[in-house]
């Protein structure tokens, strides 16, 4: 349907709702004070706008909901699996994947398996978990995206780029060898969502590979990125193809490519892979802890 006859209704119908507790000031007052003012203390029901995140608050349509009910729960060789990965294969390029209930395991599987202590991880600003497990792991994070990310006046359309130069000056200090891999995001949730546009990830795909160092990318928001890139650029198909197949491995937090964010799912992520690695002997044993039925899992 064209821009000039699209209606003014929305293409769906709502068949639930839920109840919400509609406080007072000084309800919220006491409720923040006796949280010793942490958001992360407060209890749910004392919240009548949540705005904490993100995930997992999408509705979910009748398919999806009708979809797990007829889920198939078997121990292994569930065929929902299978399902999952033939359309990860089908759009995203990747040949395994490992599913997991959302992305923070799949950041800890990551972390485990590719960081040494004393490794540097560079990346486009940092998200809270990530950098988490990058440190629990014995890495160290450098921030490598560009000067506007920091400067809320600029008007940069994307303040998610790499800053070559710093990137470069990590590789020169510390040596390729000491980087597992960069990590980038897309969007940029701590620089309030910001893009990285194709053509700087693409100049960061051709210096890591120069270098032979892996990239990992978060594609926690990659639908929004493709979105401000055709804003930006007018070619939102080819920036998604672009973003779905630039990293070695790819990693959308908390969930998904793209569950509980742009796919509007209440769960699930996955890191798919194209290889195996053999860095480090526990490589083998937290991998079979979370493969099913997937050859990714070769030490």
């Amino acid at each position: 349907m064209s821009e000039q006859h699209r209606s003014w209704a929305e293409p769906f119908k709502i068949k639930m709702v839920e109840p919400l507790f509609m406080t007072t000031r000084t309800q919220r007052e006491k409720a923040l004070e006796e949280a010793g003012y942490n958001t992360f203390l407060l209890r749910s029901e004392e919240v009548y706008i949540d705005l904490l995140t993100d995930s997992g608050t999408s509705a979910m349509s009748d398919r999806q909901w009708a979809g797990l009910m007829m889920g198939d729960e078997a121990y292994a060789g569930s065929r929902n699996y299978y399902h999952l990965e033939d359309a990860v294969r089908k759009y995203y390029g990747y040949k395994y994947l490992i599913p997991t209930h959302q992305g923070r395991g799949a950041e800890n599987i990551l972390s485990r398996i590719l960081i040494k202590p004393g490794d540097i991880i560079p990346g486009n600003m940092y998200f809270t978990t990530t950098k988490a497990h990058q440190e629990l792991a014995g890495g160290s994070f450098v921030d490598i995206i560009v000067d506007e990310a920091h400067d809320p006046g600029s008007l940069f359309a994307f303040k998610g780029n790499v800053d070559l130069a710093k990137l470069e000056g990590v590789i020169a200090e510390y040596g390729a060898k000491r980087i597992p891999y960069v990590s980038l995001a897309t969007t940029v949730n701590m620089a309030g969502g910001q893009p990285i546009s194709l053509a700087n990830l693409k100049a960061v795909r051709e210096l890591t590979a120069k270098h032979g160092i892996r990239i990992i990318h978060d594609m926690t928001r990659v639908a929004e990125n493709a979105f401000m890139i055709q804003q930006a650029r007018g070619r939102v198909k080819e920036a998604q193809r672009g973003r779905d197949r630039a990293g070695d491995l790819l990693l959308d937090r908390r969930g998904h490519q793209g569950a509980k964010k742009d796919a509007e799912h209440r769960w699930l992520s996955w890191p798919p892979m194209n290889g195996t690695f053999s860095k480090r002997p526990a490589t083998k044993w937290c991998c079979m802890k979370v493969c099913t039925r997937t050859e990714a899992c070769r030490a």
